[in-house]
């Protein structure tokens, strides 16, 4: 009878519940999706060795292959391709290997040709997964190059074509489809464009040892000189991963609840203002205080649990659509029964009718049945105890005038609009803040340019002699990048570049940048030192004669360098920004870690000739 009585106040509150359910338990599987990587979950299937130089020590791949636990070792000279995601793009690994291993890897990772060929021997074709080919928007017969989209084929400098598109077996596969590409390692290591490539190799594990080769490669394996990719390390990165998405938005939870109990709360005061005639009556019938207020409290209940289901329901239909359409065309897998949202969710009934008990229970304290239907007061002594005001308003109308003759409703009404604001607003002033503290990590860019190779090979002679002809630079400077990792809070972190210049070069890029040495000195030719922007040490609580990178790195991902020696500090830079710092390039240049990687040719123009 209350709710058809008083539908627009039942019908709010259920709305209310509803949409604060549904839109955090959205929220949280989409973005709770989104560290899922589909692009490695072959990593169930085996795992992946890669050098940080230009190849792996005979005695480790050995070591790997005398292991009783290992049936095959598959060589990989793959390259990159990015995907379009929610969060802009992805990358994915096309494994290089040779038809007869491709078709090895295709067994243990379950998965077959659904259409087209394999790949031929020493060609340029290419075998995709179907989610792959569907993000990218391909077909048999397409063509990816770094000329036709240079933000997904950036590495692909000649053309691939693809001949054949993959699928999981739905016989054997379980779980996530895997995603895979494979690409003919004959091919890259003749192409001139590719070749020479450091090579990885693939750790196939023999069945029911996968963790034991796991275990090998992460401890015994593993170390600063090596990269290894395994399913353990994955779910590792996925669990911290889902942590820092599950903080925030428990913060934001929080705060929904709060503001929706606010909410609910002021119209329930409100409906039971219209109602004291109704609860004074009652009561004068005989109906105890506690029995009025666990009814009114169970009549909150109801509504809330009502609202709670309508808010699944649609949160299960909208989930259902945004898997079979946005993520369905990016290739990426939305799983809608995931129960890790319901936890953010439980709390929003309950708060809400806890903090309505609590109002209820105190709007009775004073409950007088006779003075309800006489006067349709709570009570005698309440309307006694107030002063007749003697100050009359101009404008009694305004809302200045509604606010202060009734503050308690203001204040309440102000609190929860607050609250309602924040819970929409804090999510998106986190990642803001975030994305604004990357800034300085490309500031260096207002000054200077740079240009680097994309492949495995150096920058063509004739493209670095003829941007050094042009009448607006000024100068042309080789370096090799190198990274400190910056750590930007709640969880995310950049690195800061260094970059290895000859001695000669360092007061150049110096003054390009507008750095000036603060403390120390600057590194000496062919030695492992190196300097650093005052941000940068303070950032990561490094001083003068610190020795970071190499075996010294801690383990932790967050501040894990893009140094694979030991690197000492002597000297730090100043102002704050660019978050830069110079070593020598003359010791990267020689040392067997450093000297494959590309170099990063950094172009100085003439002044007032950026543009």
């Amino acid at each position: 009878t209350y709710y058809r009585r008083h539908k627009p106040s039942a019908l709010l509150q259920i709305l209310l519940i509803s949409v604060a359910t549904a839109g955090l338990i959205i929220l949280v599987s989409v973005l709770d999706a989104i560290p899922l990587r589909a692009n490695v979950s072959y990593l169930t299937r085996f795992s992946r060795v890669t050098p940080i130089g230009e190849m792996l020590d005979p005695t480790v791949v050995a070591q790997i292959l005398t292991n009783p636990a290992v049936e095959a070792v598959i060589p990989d000279n793959g390259l990159m391709i990015s995907l379009p995601s929610l969060l802009g793009t992805d990358t994915q690994h096309l494994f290089g290997v040779s038809q007869q291993d491709a078709q090895v890897l295709m067994q243990h990772a379950n998965v077959r040709l659904k259409e087209g060929r394999m790949f031929e021997p020493r060609s340029n074709e290419i075998l995709l997964s179907e989610e792959i080919a569907r993000a990218l928007d391909l077909e048999i017969g397409s063509e990816i190059e770094k000329e036709i989209d240079p933000d997904y084929y950036e590495a692909i400098s000649a053309p691939l074509v693809l001949v054949g598109i993959l699928e999981g077996n739905p016989e054997t596969n379980q779980g996530p489809s895997v995603r895979m590409g494979f690409i003919s390692s004959e091919y890259l290591n003749s192409h001139e464009l590719y070749a020479p490539r450091p090579t990885s190799i693939l750790v196939i594990a023999k069945e029911g040892f996968k963790a034991d080769v796991d275990e090998l490669l992460e401890t015994t394996i593993s170390s600063n000189y090596i990269e290894v990719e395994t399913f353990g390390l994955i779910v590792a990165f996925l669990k911290m991963a889902r942590i820092g998405v599950y903080v925030i938005f428990g913060v934001v939870n929080s705060i929904v609840a709060v503001a929706v109990s606010f909410v609910v709360g002021i119209v329930n005061r409100i409906a039971i203002t219209n109602r004291l005639s109704e609860i004074g009556l009652l009561h004068a019938l005989g109906r105890g205080k506690n029995h009025l207020i666990r009814r009114l409290t169970m009549e909150t209940a109801i509504l809330a649990g009502i609202g709670w289901i309508i808010g699944l329901a649609l949160a299960l239909f909208v989930m259902s659509w945004i898997k079979n359409t946005l993520f369905h065309n990016l290739g990426m897998e939305l799983n809608v029964f995931n129960l890790s949202p319901l936890c953010f969710v439980i709390p929003i009934p309950i708060i809400v009718v806890t903090l309505a008990f609590l109002s209820i229970r105190k709007i009775f304290s004073n409950l007088d049945a006779v003075a309800i239907i006489e006067r349709g007061k709570l009570s005698m002594e309440e309307s006694q105890g107030r002063q007749t005001t003697k100050r009359s308003y101009a404008k009694p109308l305004s809302s200045i005038t509604f606010s202060m003759r009734h503050r308690r409703r203001a204040v309440l009404l102000i609190l929860s609009t607050a609250l309602m604001v924040l819970s929409i607003t804090f999510p998106v002033f986190l990642l803001s803040a975030l994305t604004s503290a990357m800034k300085p990590y490309l500031n260096y860019l207002q000054d200077i340019s740079v240009i680097y190779s994309t492949s495995q090979t150096e920058l063509a002679p004739g493209i670095v002699t003829q941007i050094k002809n042009h009448p607006a630079v000024a100068q042309m400077v080789p370096t090799i990048p190198i990274g400190v990792r910056m750590v930007l809070p709640p969880g995310g972190s950049t690195d800061a570049r260094i970059f290895g210049a000859s001695e000669s070069d360092i007061p150049l890029l110096l003054g390009s940048f507008g750095l000036q040495l603060q403390e120390g000195r600057m590194p000496q030719t062919g030695s492992n030192e190196m300097v650093l922007s005052s941000a940068v040490a303070v950032n990561r609580g490094l001083h003068i004669g610190d020795v970071i990178g190499g075996e010294t790195d801690t383990g932790n991902s967050l501040i894990e360098d893009n140094i694979p020696v030991e690197m000492e500090i002597v000297g730090i830079l100043s102002p704050d920004i660019p978050w830069e710092g110079f070593a020598s390039y003359e010791y990267l240049n020689a040392h067997e870690l450093t000297l494959s990687r590309n170099r990063l040719w950094i172009i100085i123009p003439h002044e007032g000739q950026k543009g």
